[in-house]
Parts: structure tokens; sequence; C-alpha cells
């Protein structure tokens, strides 16, 4: 899942809002240490190191979710997912002696993406991640993390440097589906198409009553 969300955001930065210098930079994930720096060949580079993951709390609920088939014709009632945050330090580097004005303006290509992108385009999502709910993933721009401080580029053998603390909110299914159970007309305001949403309040359905 964590692989999928490095490509997905890979293929964000690379996408069609990319500025000129980032379209051309290369993407990694990798520690961001003294050895990787030396291993550099490109000559712009945006890292995206995941340091931090942690369950997100405040979205935590007990509503249950509707998925349908693609067809239409079948529903399955599923336990709620938790939601993961996963923090990245995003950081641009330059090859060149004096590169500091190429990484500002890659770090601001990188960050006109991700808030372009708030909300994860349906077709930037890889491997797993295309059976995420809708609306998820989303991604935010934060105010601090590890990356931020000093102690962590001291610890690397790294300057300090400008960080995006780049924080990616995924939905994460820890049960399996029910058993899926025809649908019926009265059923039609409850969910649109075969995606997974929250299924509004009805007096008339419950999940007692939709699956046997």
């Amino acid at each position: 899942m964590i692989k999928d969300l490095d490509t997905t955001i890979a293929t964000l930065l690379h996408g069609p809002a990319a500025g000129p210098e980032l379209s051309h930079a290369a993407i990694t994930f990798e520690l961001p240490d003294r050895a990787w720096l030396q291993r550099l060949a490109d000559d712009l580079t945006v890292n995206c190191y995941l340091h931090a993951v942690a369950e997100n709390l405040d979205l935590r609920t007990a509503e249950p979710l509707l998925q349908r088939s693609g067809d239409g014709q079948l529903a399955t009632w599923r336990e709620p997912p938790a939601h993961l945050d996963c923090t990245y330090a995003v950081t641009a580097w330059s090859r060149a002696e004096d590169g500091t004005l190429d990484e500002h303006r890659l770090l601001s290509q990188v960050v006109r993406v991700l808030l372009r992108h708030r909300e994860f385009p349906r077709d930037a999502l890889a491997g797993a991640l295309v059976h995420q709910p809708l609306h998820s993933p989303t991604g935010n721009l934060g105010r601090d993390g590890v990356a931020t401080r000093p102690e962590f580029w001291s610890a690397l053998e790294q300057r300090p440097r400008p960080v995006l603390v780049y924080v990616v909110t995924l939905a994460v299914f820890v049960n399996e589906p029910g058993e899926p159970v025809p649908t019926v007309a009265s059923l039609d305001h409850l969910s649109v198409g075969g995606d997974v949403r929250y299924p509004p309040v009805s007096e008339h359905f419950s999940a007692e009553e939709v699956v046997p």
C-alpha cells in the first residue's frame, strides 16, 4: 500500500500540472543522507522521504459503508476503514555548484502541484489505492515535522534546507467485505455507481436489513 502511495505521488508530481523543471526532475523516496547525495546522478531531484505513519483518530467513525458492484446489481455493507496519516519530508536538490535558486524554483513547482491536488485524481492512483473510497486519499501541507529540525539534518550529515511537510491520509479497510446481496430500487438513494460512500441515514434500510 505504501509503495503504491509512493508511485502515486511520483505520478502526480510528473503530471500535467508540473512545471518545466519538475517534469524533468527525478523523484526519489530514499533517506536523503550524505551517501544518498553522493549517488545522485540527475541535475534536479525531488526527494519524498516518508518518516512517520500514524492513525488519524479524528476521522474514526462507526458509520458503515455501502459498496456497490460496477453494474449496480449487488451491494455490500463494510465496516468503516481506519485512516492513516503518512507524513513525507519533501525537499528539492540540485547538482549545480550554486543551485539554491534552482532548488527553490523546483520546490515552488512541487507546492503548486500538491495544492492543486488536495484530493488525489482517480487516474493517478496506483495498485491497491484504486480501491480507495471516494474523496480519498487526500494530501495537505503541514507546519511541523521531524525533518524541519536541525538535528534531523545533522544526523544525516547534511546542511539544513527548506522542507515541505506533506501529509497524505489513506483509508485502510481492516476487515473483508461481507457477502454481496442483490440491490433493490429503494436502495438507489444510498450510493452512486460502483464507488464506496458513507450511506445517509435511512428509516427503511439498516445494515441488518440488507445483509442476511
